[in-house]
């Protein structure tokens, strides 16, 4: 009987471990990257944010998808445990997240980021973690839906008490005066 062994031909991705019985060999396993032909798979080295998924062709890897966290090197992507206000993009290299961005609001874990659907008077700041936001304070004033709140521009004769609607603020009410802006 006549035994023949020749180098493995397999395709980025892949590798031809012991054993191996056809010349396409099997898929990279996570953590690792396989180049290709006769290369042996190799730990992967990549930077946090990133992971080798399996089939892996390359040393740095991918960034981490939504809603998990990488910490590098041969580590597979971990579900992300953020805290509400919080959230995990593509690329999170730690498990609490971020602090979701200010117009929309966060659920925590493994959720997306959502816009939000604030009433008049009302706004979605950064590490906001509900739709409905927080009443803006006085000096402020939001129109509501993504928007953030803004600095009250009241004239003479008006202001911006808590969940002001309108820059413009309100008519000060009767005796009291008021000095505009912020007051």
């Amino acid at each position: 009987m006549l035994f023949r062994s020749a180098p493995c031909s397999c395709a980025p991705g892949r590798y031809c471990p012991h054993g191996s019985s056809t010349p396409e060999g099997v898929e990279c396993p996570i953590g690792s990257f396989c180049s290709g032909g006769s290369a042996d798979a190799i730990l992967c080295t990549c930077a946090p944010g990133h992971f080798c998924a399996a089939g892996s062709a390359a040393a740095e890897g991918t960034p981490c998808t939504l809603g998990n966290f990488c910490i590098g090197g041969k580590e597979n992507q971990v579900p992300c445990e953020a805290p509400a206000g919080h959230w995990c993009p593509a690329g999170t290299s730690v498990s609490t997240g971020q602090p979701c961005d200010a117009g929309f609001f966060c659920a925590g874990l493994q959720a997306d980021k959502a816009p939000c659907s604030c009433a008049a008077g009302s706004s979605c700041e950064e590490g906001s973690a509900t739709a409905e936001g927080a009443v803006v304070p006085q000096g402020f004033w939001a129109p509501g839906l993504t928007a953030t709140k803004a600095p009250c521009e009241a004239e003479a004769g008006s202001y911006c008490p808590t969940a002001t609607t309108s820059a413009a603020g309100v008519i000060c009410p009767l005796g009291y005066y008021c000095a505009g802006q912020q007051a």
